[in-house]
């Protein structure tokens, strides 16, 4: 018999209290195989004699099915660590119960800091936070379908805002119940900043094309001008009729040009 040590805990322990029970023990097979085996063992009194009965249940199949569990499960977890997006389920009370290791990384925060912790309240700015709360709830309602994808920022542990693009799914029980959502968030940061610089500079370049179209578009200098100062009081949002963009410009009164001087109609 293999596990001896435990076998006379056992029984000791059957001596003591009168029963017994233990899983995990493995016995040797004739034909020199381990089995796994549960033991439940007492005291019986026959013939004015006590005995030690014990009832050995072969937990084979148990065994190799809790195995594959555990190798489907750490297959899994391994998949979710390799992945370079965020996955993170969350509970209906809006608490964290799985996350991947890039979600920690993103995060800031050890896989144990988070787990547990209500994630909108830890891990969503401020100034968005109440707006979490709603989209979530309403996600978790299942009738809103345009759900399945948005983007929301998260909050770093060292204060900085990354900017997700979140897919999410929902979590059901065995009787088809909603317990969460399951949900995978790119960091996007990186793209959305590019984004803006982007439209920044096709901004500059139409400024730029607008500019030369005035200038090009007449041989008067004063037609010229007067169609520049109007693109730039409507570009800047100045008023031309309470402070001139001279004025504005800091332009001296003397370096103006001799038609705003002579008082043109600019």
């Amino acid at each position: 018999m293999h596990d001896i040590e435990r076998c006379r805990r056992l029984f000791h322990e059957v001596v003591e209290k009168g029963n017994a029970v233990a899983a995990d023990l493995c016995v040797l097979h004739r034909d020199g195989r381990s089995v796994p085996v549960e033991v439940s063992a007492n005291v019986v009194e026959i013939g004015g004699k006590k005995l030690i009965q014990a009832i050995f249940r072969d937990i084979s199949r148990r065994k190799a099915a809790e195995e594959a569990l555990q190798k489907e499960k750490t297959r899994a977890e391994q998949y979710l660590d390799v992945a370079g997006v965020i996955i993170v389920v969350i509970d209906a009370d809006e608490r964290v119960s799985l996350i991947n290791k890039k979600g920690s990384e993103i995060l800031g925060y050890e896989e144990e800091e988070i787990i547990g912790k209500n994630f909108f309240e830890n891990f969503i700015p401020d100034r968005t936070r109440a707006e979490a709360h709603s989209i979530f709830a309403r996600l978790l309602s299942g009738q809103d379908g345009s759900l399945e994808y948005f983007e929301f920022p998260v909050i770093t542990r060292s204060g900085e805002e990354r900017i997700l693009a979140w897919y999410n799914t929902l979590v059901r029980d065995e009787q088809g119940r909603i317990t969460g959502s399951m949900s995978s968030g790119e960091d996007i940061t990186a793209r959305k900043k590019a984004e803006v610089q982007a439209r920044s500079r096709l901004d500059h370049l139409a400024t730029l094309h607008a500019i030369d179209m005035i200038i090009n578009s007449s041989l008067d200098l004063s037609v010229t001008l007067n169609e520049f100062l109007a693109f730039v009081t409507t570009q800047s949002g100045w008023d031309r009729y309470q402070s001139t963009p001279w004025d504005t410009l800091g332009c001296a009164i003397t370096s103006c040009p001799p038609w705003y001087l002579d008082g043109a109609d600019w």
